[in-house]
Order: C-alpha cells, then structure tokens, then sequence
C-alpha cells in the first residue's frame, strides 16, 4: 500500500470533493464534509481516502473521539478512534497509540471486496500516515495502532 499524506492549502477546494460527496462521504453530525481541508491521507492509485469527519474533545465525552471515514475505491467505513499521545520531553518526540474504538461498514458490501484483516492492516497504514507531521514541528516517536477491543459492525 501507499498511503500518503498531502499537506494542502486551506483556501483551495478539495479536487476530491465531489466524489467523495456524491458516495455519501458525510462529517459527524451527517453533513456533507467540507470543501476544504490542509491535509489528505490518500492512496491515489487504489482510490483510498482517510477522511477526519470531526471529534468530541474531553468536554463531551470520556475519550477524545475522533471519527474518520476510510474510503475504500468506493466502499465506505466509519472508524471512531483515539489518539492517546503524549510528548517525550527526554526525546522531544511525540509518541501516538492509536486506539480503535469502532469500526462501522455503512452498507456492508465493503466486505465483499475485502476481508477483515486486510481492512486491519489498511487501517493501521492509514493512521500512521495520518500522524506524519510537518518538517518544522515536533517530530513522531512510535506510532502504533491498536485493535485489539475493536468493535465491528
């Protein structure tokens, strides 16, 4: 796989927009996404997409939640996930543990075309590019990404 992540300028729509809107492609409260955004995590040649479609924060909720959709050449799933990382100041890295909560197929036909361990494993690719930070800030210590207690449906 080739996940990549794209850093975009925000005052520049989206090329993938009306794609991902028209397969139903829709933010946490059901809304159509926005158009713009400064990053992307994508693999072009496959026609995968890691879309952010918001987060809780702690004042809502117990976890800070963090909802993505994972687009799979058409196929959609809904990933709700934490990030519980923190700041190594002996390293000065920051250090993530992606925590799969849920994993949610939205019609189902998603496994048709992949088993569950390969949705694993595209998962987990697709986080780890999602935690590439840019050259000036704070570089990544580990990345790891846990689905151990992951609820599917």
């Amino acid at each position: 796989m080739a996940f990549v992540k794209e850093f975009r300028d925000y005052s520049e729509e989206m090329p993938e927009w009306d794609y991902l809107n028209a397969i139903g492609v829709r933010d946490m409260f059901g809304k159509p996404i926005k158009r713009n955004t400064t990053e992307m995590v994508l693999d072009k040649h496959k026609n995968f997409y890691l879309i952010p479609l918001g987060q809780t924060g702690l004042a809502h909720t117990e976890d800070d939640l963090i909802f993505f959709e994972l687009v799979l050449n058409g196929e959609c799933i809904k990933l709700e996930t934490v990030d519980d990382k923190f700041y190594d100041k002996e390293n000065e890295v920051i250090n993530h543990n992606w925590i799969v909560k849920r994993v949610l197929a939205i019609n189902g036909h998603v496994y048709d075309f992949y088993k569950k361990e390969d949705i694993k494993i595209i998962i987990e690719e697709a986080l780890k590019t999602k935690s590439i930070v840019r050259k000036h800030m704070i570089p990544n210590g580990y990345i790891k990404v846990n689905l151990e207690n992951t609820f599917w449906e």
